[in-house]
């Protein structure tokens, strides 16, 4: 999307991160941004932040003749959609043979429209975002830094977290969302895989929460937690490694995250199939929590037995609730329009821990 020539750029998704990409492709007066999203107001508001730029309200998912033409009619398509809509935009842009960028996991399904791309002419680029993306730009130049001094690789990890910046941890979870509180639930939930000294590794996502595990290679001050991130081992093709012993690829937050959100997935939070049609309150909500896990006498015995008995830990998550505003005297308005119970704990995450006009994130690396 370089160079004098206009070019028309074609943004799926009207989220956090387009805001970003916006900002940045939109400040030459030879690019036309149109962002496209089911939500309208919202990709006016995105779209305005370029010189250049329109936007189109519409059913991403359903409508497929009204996002072939926009597709046709552009260089190239930026989707920042879940991922499980990539292939379907995927194979549009390979009929209309324009190109394609995500900054998603190449999923099976993604793999599996190689050889159709490549009959195409276009480039579909997936796994260009910070991670993954730039953690893997970084790695392979330090690997390829060591093989041309004739090193060998034996033990690689690489790890990666974006973060508030010390400052702004100001919150029980010392976590504030620069992506979907959707996304982020969702990768809690992710089965990992990893090569530790010789001997595969596997984690079920219910317990990936539980396999945090203290960072301490970097940074002590910071006082990080690392947890494993999906599966390592398909990358000891890509970076090219023979006999290698270790090869782990970790996602880092702050000390007690991981701890007290597997609080919050043993409790239900995490939970999209349970219909909420009766619940209108945050009480509601609990109890119907609590009597799907048993019925626990109160909400402290509930938080206790999916703390496992750490009464510390119970206590810590039951104060975040207070915080949040689910409990106590100081309670937040209920979101009655979600339709899930992760819907209602994400809407809440997405209003309490956002960032300050002023505050800053960060990114946090190590190989």
């Amino acid at each position: 999307v370089q160079g004098d020539n206009d070019k028309t750029v074609l943004l799926l998704g009207s989220g956090r991160v387009s805001r970003s990409v916006v900002d940045l492709l939109g400040r030459s007066k030879n690019r036309k941004i149109i962002v496209a999203s089911n939500d309208e107001a919202e990709a006016k508001d995105v779209a305005s932040l370029a010189l250049r730029g329109r936007h189109a309200g519409m059913d991403i998912a359903n409508d497929r003749p009204r996002l072939q033409k926009l597709v046709q009619d552009s260089d190239i398509v930026i989707s920042l959609l879940p991922a499980t809509m990539h292939p379907k935009v995927a194979e549009l842009c390979i009929e209309s043979k324009t190109d394609l960028v995500t900054a998603s996991y190449e999923s099976d399904e993604m793999r599996q429209l190689d050889a159709a791309a490549k009959n195409a002419g276009i480039i579909m680029l997936n796994e260009v975002g910070l991670d993954p993306g730039l953690d893997h730009m970084s790695a392979k130049k330090m690997i390829d830094e060591i093989r041309d001094r004739g090193g060998h690789v034996t033990s690689f990890s690489s790890v990666c977290g974006g973060l508030p910046a010390p400052e702004a941890a100001d919150n029980p979870f010392q976590y504030k969302f620069s992506w979907s509180p959707r996304g982020v639930i969702s990768a809690c939930q992710n089965d990992a895989r990893y090569l530790w000294e010789g001997h595969i590794v596997q984690v079920t996502g219910n317990e990936l929460l539980a396999n945090a595990a203290p960072f301490v290679e970097s940074w002590p001050d910071l006082q990080l937690e690392c947890l494993p991130n999906r599966d390592s081992l398909k990358y000891e093709k890509t970076y090219g490694f023979e006999n290698i012993d270790t090869l782990f690829r970790g996602t880092l937050r702050y000390r007690g995250f991981s701890r007290m959100m597997h609080v919050f997935q043993t409790m239900g939070f995490f939970d999209s199939t349970t219909p909420i049609d009766s619940v209108n309150s945050w009480d509601d909500l609990l109890d119907l929590l609590n009597n799907s896990r048993g019925g626990f006498s109160s909400i402290e015995d509930f938080m206790l037995a999916c703390a496992e008995d750490d009464y510390e830990e119970a206590m810590r998550a039951r104060a975040c609730l207070e915080w949040l505003g689910m409990i106590g005297d100081n309670k937040v308005p209920f979101p009655t329009e979600a339709r899930s119970v992760v819907d209602v704990f994400c809407q809440l995450l997405e209003d309490q821990l956002c960032y300050g006009e002023t505050e800053r994130d960060m990114v946090c690396m190590h190989h």
